[in-house]
């Protein structure tokens, strides 16, 4: 699941052609487990170096600055999870059994998400991450809505459902996960975002209970 960064040419280069060296790797590293933690805005180059065991040189060799190491971050994470959505979709299953597996991957790449890192992504304006984000959700969007209406024609999803009806719920979906109130119902956003793809797909009655 893995974008190069579309904003810049200078940045494609550079990630296509260094982006596999050890030290690049160990700074991404860091900065995944910092942000994951803290959010984008409050953790410095500094820590980032240090924490990876890098210089500052090192990491401006591979990085602009920490926002490029951001979204370099997220298409990683983003391709990532993308090429493990599609290896589910691919697998000899049911569909039904493909929605808890890919049910299962959100839980897994979920878990360490801090509240802060949400909304550094989805709130921040100053740090521009949204739009970034938002330009990879569409093309993994579209990619599972092509899949669920395959399923649909096949008859695993009710009929009549329309495709921009899903659409519309992913999206409010991203709403939710940083309303206030909602978000303050929920230990942790992890469990809010379960709560809120389990809703999508089994609504509120038990699926032991459903015709």
């Amino acid at each position: 699941m893995f974008f190069v960064s579309f904003d810049n040419i200078g940045n494609e280069y550079k990630m296509s052609r260094e982006i596999t060296n050890k030290k690049c790797q160990a700074i991404l590293a860091a900065a995944k487990n910092l942000f994951w933690k803290h959010g984008v805005k409050r953790v410095s180059v500094r820590e980032i170096c240090k924490e990876a065991g890098a210089s500052k040189m090192s990491f401006y060799r591979f990085f602009d600055n920490k926002l490029d190491l951001a979204k370099t971050l997220l298409d990683q994470v983003f391709n990532e999870g993308m090429a493990e959505y599609d290896a589910i979709m691919q697998r000899d299953i049911s569909f039904a059994e493909k929605v808890q597996q890919s049910l299962l991957l959100k839980h897994k790449n979920s878990q360490s998400i801090s509240q802060e890192l949400i909304m550094d992504l989805y709130k921040n304006q100053e740090l521009g991450l949204m739009q970034y984000l938002e330009a990879q959700s569409e093309t993994m969007m579209e990619r599972v809505l092509d899949d669920y209406e395959q399923a649909q024609r096949e008859g695993h999803i009710r009929t009549g459902i329309q495709r921009g009806f899903i659409k519309y719920q992913l999206l409010k979906m991203r709403q939710m996960m940083v309303d206030p109130q909602l978000v303050g119902l929920y230990e942790n956003p992890h469990d809010l975002i379960m709560e809120l793809t389990n809703f999508l797909f089994y609504g509120l009655l038990s699926r032991d209970n459903k015709s």
